[in-house]
């Protein structure tokens, strides 16, 4: 009989034991389970904020300072990049 497959009442009291938690408790561990996971998972999205709030700000720091192209070449003046010249009036 031992051959059959169908578990005798041996084998259900070894699965009871290998599961390892009663259902009373396995539902208390599953509430703690999921809250120390939202916890964890709000944590780890606060963390990422900060850090890309910081590297935003960095970015804004190093980055270059612009000129128009007018001001930044002597002698050029405003509309000479579009190929006319400005002449005064």
């Amino acid at each position: 009989m031992a051959g059959t497959g169908r578990p005798g009442a041996a084998g259900l009291a070894r699965r009871d034991r290998r599961d390892g938690v009663p259902a009373g408790q396995g539902a208390q561990l599953l509430h703690a389970a999921r809250g120390a996971f939202t916890a964890g998972l709000h944590v780890t999205g606060v963390i990422a904020a900060v850090v890309v709030a910081g590297l935003a700000v960095l970015v804004l720091a190093m980055r270059p300072r612009t000129r128009t192209a007018a001001a930044a070449v002597p002698g050029r003046e405003a509309g000479y990049e579009a190929g006319y010249e400005v002449t005064p009036s």
